[in-house]
């Protein structure tokens, strides 16, 4: 949910009009998906409006932060959000987390004696008062915070079983592009500055590959007379066996592409880079490789448990949306369920 459309919120009146019934009695909610044991302290929900002044929120938080209105696709999405949002906040309120949590305590103290720095009130006088103000429902900060344990809550509960060696070979198969070890080059490369040429860069350039394809120079035996003959650069010339991307950071896509591409054991070029161009000759090529999943166990438990996180909190939120009637305002003043 963006700032704006929670700053909105802080007006007298607003913390209580979106959901008019507390928004659920939470060991209810904990009894069908995951068990948590915890009781909270509100009903069966009833109706969570989303209205005009909530939506032209998002869209001027949007358009602020882009430079362009969101298209109705995007608009779509932010309410999505919105509403997830508000659903996961009540479910948190019913908790007591926006009473009992030390760090939404410490914020709201701190809001108070921003605005009224009267040294005679104690923290527990300052913190009634924010209360009684309804702070807890406006900040931008309390309400981060609690739908960051919220979210940290349904997270832990995915995180606290330890998959089976058949779920991760599962895994493993299925997502078998996400653990492949990248094809690498080892390589030699001859650079000319581009600050230095200027206009003959290019001929320069050719020139070069010429002369070291034409004198046969090996770059693995005699590196020094292949790099007499470069300009200056801060990049070693003699390059380890790197990814693509790893080539890519450091002379630039550009660059990186074209020498995958180059054949083997030979002078070829030149190759533009970020710096200029080069005359490169390529000493080893090694295809990718799927490592065994012992060798990646690590790696595949963390994306298996991102998955049932993302899961469990689509239960969640498909559960807390059955349990209310979500309403957003039309522009001819109705609303849309």
């Amino acid at each position: 949910m963006s700032d704006t459309a929670e700053q909105m919120k802080a007006g007298p009146g607003r913390g209580k009009r979106l959901i008019r019934s507390p928004l659920l009695h939470f060991v209810v909610l904990g009894a069908l998906l995951y068990g948590f044991n915890t009781a909270g302290r509100g009903t069966e929900p009833d109706v969570l409006d989303v209205s005009h002044e909530d939506m032209a929120a998002l869209v001027d938080d949007w358009t602020r932060n882009t430079g362009r209105p969101p298209s109705d696709a995007e608009r779509e999405r932010l309410i999505q959000q919105f509403i997830d949002d508000e659903l996961l906040l009540q479910v948190a309120r019913s908790l007591g987390w926006d009473r009992d949590d030390p760090v939404v305590q410490r914020r709201l103290i701190q809001n108070v004696r921003f605005l009224d720095a009267a040294p005679e009130k104690n923290d527990a006088q300052v913190l009634a008062e924010a209360y009684a103000l309804e702070m807890e429902r406006s900040d931008i900060v309390v309400r981060r915070r609690l739908l960051e344990r919220m979210r940290l809550m349904v997270g832990d509960r995915a995180r606290s079983r330890t998959p089976t060696r058949e779920e991760l070979e599962a895994y493993f198969e299925a997502h078998s592009d996400d653990f492949m070890r990248p094809a690498r080059i080892r390589l030699t490369q001859i650079h000319l500055s581009r600050d230095r040429r200027g206009a003959s860069l290019h001929d320069d350039a050719i020139a070069l590959v010429e002369r070291l394809e034409g004198e046969a120079i090996d770059p693995a035996n005699d590196l020094e007379a292949a790099t007499a003959l470069a300009d200056p650069f801060l990049l070693q010339a003699r390059l380890p066996l790197w990814s693509q991307r790893r080539l890519g950071e450091r002379l630039g896509p550009t660059f990186a592409a074209a020498a995958f591409d180059l054949p083997m054991e030979r002078w070829s070029g030149p190759v533009e880079s970020s710096y200029g161009e080069h005359a490169v000759y390529v000493h080893e090529r090694i295809d990718p490789v799927l490592p065994p999943l012992d060798d990646v166990k690590t790696k595949v438990i963390a994306e298996l448990h991102r998955q049932w996180e993302g899961e469990a909190m689509r239960d969640v939120l498909r559960e807390l949306r059955g349990r209310v009637e979500v309403r957003i305002a039309l522009s001819d003043g109705s609303s849309a369920s």
